[in-house]
């Protein structure tokens, strides 16, 4: 029997799944980070696979596969031998299980194309298990083929087991949520800052692919090709600074949210922070300044639709700087009306 601590919505839905005659081969297990998504996916991955023994979740398996993002963007080359491996037979088990983590990253024109084709025709012992910290980021095609799992936030602390990306990316969030808290001025300054730790990630967090472009690089320097390969190279690593700088605003917006959301907690009467208690003394200070709540609930607010206005593939540190400016208005008299869904101020 499958269990999710503190998931009790999460683990009603896998358990019934489970007790199906024929368990459902497309899930689609979905909510914030640091909430237990994959290590659930890989407890449900053994359930399916092998229902008649325990095993533990990260135990690795013949007839389960598990991709992560090779780098910021899951591309179809990337994903082919893992549904190579879901078409085959299984080895030793009852079923052969795919998890894709981070489902979100995959490149919408060719590998999500590519999923979706898997997802309409599974094999008859072949189940998909998606796991997205941003389902609304995944094409609806792919959504309305999947059953559904919701998690809810983790408990404080949930956050040490995410991936580095995200934990970084968070923490630059939560960074510029504090400068802007102090009234710091200079939004652009602030948006410079938070992208040079994006940018930064990005160099000292390769992809396999661009370690393979470097070698290649390095190899043929000085011969035939050389300056092909060093080209190729620096191509893929600016892709790669892109790509950290445009997932890493959303997540940078979620770590702002989550500081905002225990000032609101505070406000209301929760004694200590939290997501954050590490910053307690100023989440005080911003809380009684607040009052009741109204003026971080509103920023919840303008966080959340900055980052879904993400998707529209907007010029990123100008939708920052305005989301600094309109966050400092908030609870004043010149608060702006909330931009409706597919507008950028």
């Amino acid at each position: 029997m499958i269990e999710v601590p503190g998931q009790p919505l999460a683990e009603r839905i896998l358990r019934s799944s489970l007790d199906r005659e024929r368990p459902p081969q497309q899930l689609l297990l979905h909510g914030p980070a640091g909430s237990g998504k994959r290590r659930a996916a890989r407890a449900l991955a053994w359930a399916l696979a092998d229902p008649d023994a325990p095993h533990e979740p990260d135990e690795a398996g013949l007839d389960i596969t598990v991709l992560d993002p090779p780098g910021h963007l899951i591309r179809r080359p990337d994903l082919e031998p893992a549904l190579a491996d879901l078409a085959a037979r299984p080895v030793v088990h009852a079923r052969r299980v795919l998890v894709v983590n981070e489902a979100a990253r995959m490149d919408a024109d060719e590998a999500a194309s590519r999923l979706l084709k898997s997802l309409e025709e599974p094999g008859p012992d072949a189940h998909i298990i998606l796991v997205t910290d941003r389902i609304d980021d995944l094409l609806p095609t792919i959504r309305s083929r999947c059953l559904p799992v919701p998690f809810r936030a983790g408990p404080p602390g949930a956050g040490e087991g995410l991936p580095a990306f995200t934990r970084e990316m968070r923490a630059i969030g939560v960074q510029l949520g504090l400068a802007v808290m102090r009234g710091e001025s200079g939004a652009r300054q602030l948006v410079i800052d938070a992208q040079e730790g994006m940018e930064r990630f990005a160099r000292e967090h390769p992809s396999d692919e661009l370690h393979a472009l470097n070698a290649e690089a390095a190899r043929l320097e000085g011969k035939r090709g050389g300056r092909t390969a060093a080209k190729r190279a620096e191509d893929q690593a600016r892709r790669e600074v892109r790509r950290a700088i445009t997932d890493g605003w959303g997540v940078a917006f979620e770590g702002w949210a989550g500081l905002a959301a225990d000032v609101v907690a505070m406000a209301v009467g929760h004694p200590t922070p939290i997501r954050h208690p590490e910053h307690a003394d100023a989440l005080h200070a911003a809380a009684d300044a607040d009052g009741d709540g109204r003026t971080h609930s509103r920023i919840v607010e303008e966080l959340t639709l900055a980052r879904s206005q993400l998707s529209l593939n907007p010029t990123t540190d100008l939708v920052a700087e305005a989301v600094i400016a309109r966050v400092r208005r908030a609870g004043t008299p010149q608060e702006p009306p909330l931009l409706p869904p597919g507008r950028i101020e």
